[in-house]
């Protein structure tokens, strides 16, 4: 019984997360996506999330994660 629910943890999996790396950002659990474009990326959660850079691109996009590659220079929450 303890493993179905730790497996049912990792699956089930509501939290946002922000899992950042030396060259992309990886975002798990979002609402929407504002904004795209070369140097600035919004994404909405319960504030906007602010990513701004150079070449920034989505590279993975799934049903409730992405993947942003890119020279990320400032990441920031706004309301």
């Amino acid at each position: 019984m303890k493993l179905f629910n730790k497996i049912r943890t990792c699956i089930g999996e509501d939290d946002f997360r922000i899992i950042i790396f030396k060259d992309n950002i990886n975002i798990i659990n979002y609402d929407t996506i504002i904004d795209i474009s070369n140097n600035r990326i919004i994404i909405k959660k319960d504030k906007n999330l602010l990513i701004e850079g150079k070449n920034l691109e989505l590279n993975k996009i799934l049903c409730n994660e992405l993947l942003i590659k890119g020279d990320i220079s400032r990441i920031t929450f706004n309301e």
